[in-house]
């Protein structure tokens, strides 16, 4: 029992071998290289800086962001009525983030911007019911 407990252990202790060395190949940067990059992060934070990663996307949703300060400005000195809240919020999904218009397609590669009588048919409205909303928005 003693033996074949042995190498059990001796076939762990290889498989775990195998994985550091493996881990040691797919490293980016050497230690040496890891031990520069954080005497130069403690420098830089010393003066005040930070150094920031080039930051990998994970995530592909599409979103509209909103300044909460903003809004809740907005909202307490009740500068919207509710159609204009109400408007604003179901035009999100039609932002186009690339052109920063009302947008057909937001994932398409050239953005093509919606007319108002198009908007209305999006949203399942009429034309007439969204003009004077839009205006208002405007003026604002």
């Amino acid at each position: 029992m003693k033996k074949f407990s042995r190498k059990v252990s001796e076939a762990g202790k290889n498989a775990r071998m195998r994985d550091l060395e493996r881990e040691k190949d797919n490293q980016l940067f050497s230690q040496d290289e890891l031990d520069n990059m954080n005497e130069m992060q403690q420098r830089a934070q010393s003066r005040g800086m930070i150094v920031i990663p080039e930051k990998r996307i994970k995530n592909r949703d599409r979103f509209v962001q909103m300044n909460q300060i903003n809004m809740a400005h907005l909202s307490k000195i009740k500068y919207f009525e509710n159609k204009e809240k109400i408007l604003l919020l179901d035009i999100a999904p039609y932002v186009g983030i690339e052109s920063n218009c009302l947008v057909h397609d937001v994932e398409a590669k050239v953005q093509v911007p919606l007319t108002l009588t198009e908007l209305a048919e999006k949203l399942g409205r009429g034309k007439n019911n969204i003009s004077p909303i839009v205006n208002s928005l405007i003026d604002k």
